[in-house]
């Protein structure tokens, strides 16, 4: 569902697509009428608010959404790639770095590791910090050569989005070559307008900092934002402290209803 402060997935008003009107003759100089566009324009937000029960105007329609930013993990793709391939790279840091059990524990607190909702540490980030990221890439980037882990209504939404002109972001703890490595593989690059990743921010999306640096490198007016993930917290709570609009993946399907 929409998160608090966003609209339901209900029809747009006939007021939200007069504005839009309103907006796109503005942009071309042709709007014509005895009372001044601004004005208009002030009296449609309040009648759009009232009507879709935002507590501001600056609370807009999706329809004023322009760009649309995705989390990647159980969000575009299913993760249990990770859980299977998790055994495979605990093995592989006993191995080279004869670390395992509470030592491994440790070692990957001191890294400011935590563990995931399913008990398992990121062994992107471990073996990033256990310098062993290329033998981690190299069984990561085999597995998703063989699996199918992108939902599959991914690249239908991302096309329609672009064919109405949106922009699109992913916006992931992932680093930027794991992101990379499936956006190769399902072709989904030519959608893709920018990636922002943990490693862009020096943080995860639990720290405002990666918001505001988000923000910052990518110029983005959040009011414009629609941040659509999995995560009540990293997805939802965070990024709406900045203005983002969100909306709460809870299962693949959902993803349909953010067009």
């Amino acid at each position: 569902m929409i998160a608090s402060k966003s609209c339901d997935s209900s029809p747009p008003s006939e007021d939200t697509a007069t504005l839009a009107e309103l907006l796109s003759k503005e942009a071309e100089g042709v709007h014509k009428g005895s009372q001044p566009l601004i004005s208009l324009k002030k009296e449609i937000l309040k009648t759009i608010c009232k009507t879709n029960n935002f507590k501001s105007s600056t609370e807009l329609p999706l329809t004023m959404i322009k760009t649309y930013l995705f989390d990647l993990d159980d969000t575009l793709i299913d993760t249990s790639i990770y859980a299977r391939l998790y055994p495979k790279i605990i093995s592989l840091i006993e191995r080279k770095k004869t670390l395992k059990g509470a030592e491994l524990d440790m070692k990957a607190i001191s890294f400011g590791l935590k563990k995931n909702k399913f008990g398992r540490w990121d062994t992107g980030d471990l073996c990033g910090g256990l310098g062993l990221l290329e033998e981690y890439y190299a069984e990561l980037e085999t597995a998703i050569e063989i699996e199918s882990v992108l939902h599959d209504t991914v690249e239908g939404i991302f096309a329609k989005l672009k064919k109405k002109g949106m922009k699109i972001g992913i916006v992931s703890n992932s680093m930027q070559r794991t992101i990379q490595a499936y956006l190769t593989k399902y072709k989904l690059a030519k959608y893709v307008d920018f990636i922002f990743s943990s490693e862009d921010a020096g943080c995860r999306k639990d720290n405002d900092l990666y918001w505001k640096k988000l923000i910052e490198k990518q110029q983005l007016k959040p009011q414009e934002c629609l941040m659509v993930g999995d995560d009540e917290l990293e997805d939802v709570q965070i990024p709406a402290k900045f203005g983002f609009k969100t909306f709460l993946i809870q299962k693949p399907v959902d993803l349909e209803k953010v067009i």
